[in-house]
Order: structure tokens, then sequence, then C-alpha cells
């Protein structure tokens, strides 16, 4: 993306801030001032293990160069070159030339309430989006290295490169296009060379069928020698609807996006702001529907996502099977065989992007292997373009409080339209004060006979007291049809409900026919994608 934001957005400030989902679990003081200390100065040095380490055994330890110094030698941009031939000269030049530069970069740790070791942590990327726009995946992916040798310890490489080689073999077995996207999340550097070493041993060894495409770590892919694979992602979408507006906003996207990669990389994600709306915008344009390969999907029930698609590109009078539908969204084996037996069903081409599942499943060693050692629940999203706030909504139920959010700030902004300026309240004080000064006199006795100048109450304008009612009524209509919603998602979820047709949005016309029939209203809301 960032060869599309040099093209058209070379100037644009952006700001990207950290969100840890997890509020029960917690960094240490040493675990930030490490990351901190990678970031800004020297990478610290950091326990490496090989395949037959145990956790009390560290093999060699070693110490990453400066953020800063970071740069592609001239047989990588060569590399590149060939692997990217949408890569322009242009773009290599610049990055090339490019430097992280760590003073783009704030990190706060707060300490828990009676724990003074224990707390969270607050990180930002401030500074222009074509510079910031590559700080997203490192300070996740040395975040969870730096978590997972000093925080949570329980854990060790015992049976990864067979559990690699397994997945493998299952997917390559069932036919499938995989591809490894798990750098931001991994546990460790070593743990995705792990995976990327034994998927790639495992499709030459296991060719018959399926394919492993490759992997988005781009080093990995030069090391390894595995095609670099990489996709539109959100903040393409949330920062062009922030600068250029809402309306439309999902073929602005593509538009410009197609501007920058005509012949490429045309896979379109569609839940930034709900696929819904994007396929509003979608079908008001046939011959761009026609020119992009296919869509992705990354939240939501990804069961319904096919069968909608479907019924998309049959309105437009589009062969669908010659699209592709990627899947991204918390991938594991049991879910990548059902979507791919669903896909070859209906006919759609089909790949997957496997992350989390390939280089961050382990389990605890006090356990005795079986416990899930989960990997850190964080992102890095972009807040703002330009001063102006940048949004996203997603398919995914629970997400949708991030309406609310979205509403709150606006509510707590249009709120200060209700209290007087302070900047006029310093201005009439200063006028009133010079006013009694010019007044000022001396009578017989020198007594102060200054004029009382009677102050003016301040009165909020009645436009902006309509504003903010309506601001707060829709923060709350946004709570109530979030919390119905889930209720009554989590009440479905317990009656048995008929099998499921080719058409996911029919389960009540299937029942209807039994004593266990859901109401429409019922079966409208089983649509909702699930959390």
């Amino acid at each position: 993306m960032q060869q599309a934001v040099l093209r058209h957005f070379p100037e644009v400030q952006a700001v990207y801030r950290f969100k840890h989902r997890d509020e029960g679990v917690f960094f240490t003081r040493r675990c930030f001032n490490l990351f901190v200390e990678s970031v800004k100065r020297a990478s610290p040095k950091l326990p490496i293990y090989l395949p037959n380490d145990t956790r009390n055994s560290y093999a060699q330890l070693i110490s990453y160069p400066d953020f800063h110094e970071l740069t592609i030698s001239l047989d990588e941009r060569d590399w590149l070159a060939g692997a990217c031939p949408f890569f322009s000269p242009e773009y290599l030049d610049y990055l090339s030339s490019y430097r992280f530069k760590p003073s783009q970069v704030k990190a706060t740790f707060n300490a828990k309430p009676g724990d003074d070791n224990l707390g969270r942590i607050e990180i930002e990327a401030r500074g222009p989006w074509v510079e910031t726009i590559l700080w997203e995946v490192p300070l996740m992916a040395c975040l969870s290295e730096i978590y997972f040798t000093t925080v949570d310890t329980d854990w060790s490489y015992d049976g990864q490169v067979e559990q690699a080689y397994e997945k493998a073999k299952t997917f390559l077995g069932a036919d499938c296009m995989f591809s490894e996207f798990g750098t931001r999340r991994r546990r460790s550097f070593h743990a995705q060379d792990l995976v990327v070493s034994t998927l790639v041993r495992a499709s030459k060894e296991l060719a018959e069928k399926g394919k492993f495409m490759g992997t988005s770590n781009v080093h990995l892919a030069w090391k390894h020698q595995v095609l670099p694979i990489g996709t539109i992602a959100h903040e393409w979408y949330m920062a062009i609807g922030a600068l250029k507006g809402y309306e439309h906003v999902n073929g602005v996207a593509l538009d410009i996006w197609e501007n920058v990669y005509p012949n490429s990389l045309l896979l379109a994600l569609t839940d930034t702001f709900s696929t819904e709306a994007f396929y509003k915008d979608f079908v008001s344009d046939k011959a761009r529907a026609e020119r992009w390969k296919g869509l992705r999907q990354d939240s939501g029930d990804p069961m319904i996502y096919a069968p909608r698609a479907k019924e998309i590109y049959e309105s437009l009078g589009i062969d669908w099977r010659e699209k592709t539908i990627i899947f991204s969204d918390s991938l594991n084996v049991e879910k990548v065989l059902k979507l791919r037996k669903q896909c070859e069903e209906l006919g759609f081409k089909v790949t997957f992007g496997i992350g989390t599942s390939f280089t961050n499943d382990f389990h605890s060693t006090s356990s005795g292997g079986n416990q899930k050692s989960k990997a850190l629940n964080m992102v890095i999203k972009l807040a703002e373009v330009d001063g102006k706030p940048c949004v996203k909504i997603s398919d995914e139920l629970t997400k949708t409080g991030l309406l609310s959010a979205v509403v709150t700030a606006f509510a707590v902004e249009s709120y200060q339209w209700l209290q007087e300026d302070s900047a006029d309240a310093s201005a009439k004080l200063l006028s009133q004060v010079s006013q009694q000064l010019a007044s000022f006199n001396f009578a017989e006795g020198f007594k102060n006979l200054t004029i009382q100048y009677p102050s003016a109450n301040f009165s909020p304008d009645p436009n902006d007291v309509k504003i903010n009612m309506l601001w707060i009524l829709s923060l709350t209509f946004s709570l109530m049809s979030t919390f119905f919603a889930i209720a009554v998602q989590q009440w479905l979820r317990r009656i048995p409900l008929p099998e499921a047709t080719d058409d996911h949005f029919s389960v009540a016309a299937a029942g209807s026919g039994g004593s266990r029939a859901l109401p429409c209203w019922a079966a409208a809301i089983t649509a909702i994608p699930k959390s």
C-alpha cells in the first residue's frame, strides 16, 4: 500500500494507535522497557530457541540492528523488482532510501492500580502517512516476541515443525491454495521462520494437489524463495473515507487503487464499512466488478459470504466461477476445510490467508500441552489522517460497538458547543476590565466611582442544543440495538435449527414444517454475522 500512498497521498499526515483487546492480560514494566529500547535504540537481546531447545536453555542471544538502520540491499531490491513487477522503479528508489524514524513512535506504560509492575501499554505512531504506514507490522511483531520471552514463558517450540507440516499436509490434501499471513501476531521471528520453511518443504514433498502460495513476510519470502503475498487493507478505505467523504467511499477507494495497480492486486476487501455497504458501490459499476479478480472476507460469518457474493455477481450478469474469494479471518484447519468445500460446490475459486493459526499456535507446557497458550489479541489501526478521525465498522456484530464509539466522539465534540468558548469569555472579561478602567475617577473623599457594567450570561444556540440531543439519541439507540442483537443471537444459538440449505437466508422457510419453526424476525437475525 505504501506505493499507492506515495503516488496519491504523499503529503497526508497520519496517526496510528495500538489497542490490546484482552482487558485481563497485562504487560510487565520490564516488557515495556525492552519494547521501548527496541524501538528507540537497538533491539534488546532476546532469547532465540532452536527446535530442540527447552524453555530453560537459551541457544543463543542476538541483537537486531537499530530500526533506523534497517534498509534493503541491492540484491534484495533486484529480487523484489522481479517478484513484484507491479512496483515501479520510482517506488523502489523511494523504498531503498526509506528509513524508520523512531521519533515518530510514542509508547506509554499505564500501571495497574495497586501493582506498579503490571499495566497496559499505549502506542502511537505519528507522521507522514507514507512513512508511518510501515510501523504497524514490526511494532506488533516486536511487542509479541518480547512479551512471550519475558512475561508468558510457559511454552516451547516442541512439536511446532510437526504441527505446521500436518496442517500443510491437510490443506494440500484437500486441494487448498493458501498463504502464510502471520507476521503481526507471531510468537517470534523464529516461530514464523520455522513455519514458512516447513510449509515450503511440505509443498515440495506433497505437490500432487493444492498449493502453498507464499508469505506476507517479504524477508522470509526472499529467504525461502517464495512469492511475497499481500492484499489491500482496511486502512486504505478508512483513510479515503476520511479524506474524500463517505458517499461512495468503497467505489472511490477501488478506483484510486486500480489507478496504481491496473493489472494486479485486484482483490477487494469488502468489510471496512460492512460488506452490504460495499456491495452498493460494487454493483453500480459492472465493468469495474468484471475487472477486479475477486473479493476478500475478513470478518463476520464466513459461511454466508460466498453465497451472498454469488448473488451479487449473478445480479450483474458476471460469471462468478471466474472470480476468487480469499478468506483471512481467524482461520483454522476445520474452518478452511468447510469453506473449501462450500466454495467448490458453489463454483468459486478460493484461497486462504492464514495467520495466527500458523505462527502463534502454542500450548502451555505446565498443562502438558492440554491448554492453549493464547496469542496477544492486539491491533494497530489508522486513527487519523490530516486531523480527521478514521473509522471501521466491519461485519462482526461485536465490533459494531465501534459505531457507538464513533457517535460518542462526535457527541463529545458537539457538547462543547453548549459551553461558552474560553477565548470569547476572556475577550468579554478583558473588555469589561477596560471599560471599568476607562470610567475610573476620583470625587471628594477619593471614593471610587467606577461604573459597574452588567455581565451577559452565555446562552447556547438553540440549533446546537438540538444537534446535541440528536447525537445523544443516536448513541442511545446504537447501544440499545447492539445489545438487543447480541442478546437475541445468544438466545438463537441455544435453539436447534433446521439443517442449512444452499441459501443461508431461507432457514425459516426450511423449518416452517416443523414444530420448532422460527418466527420471521428471528430468522432475519440469524442472518446477522456471528462473532
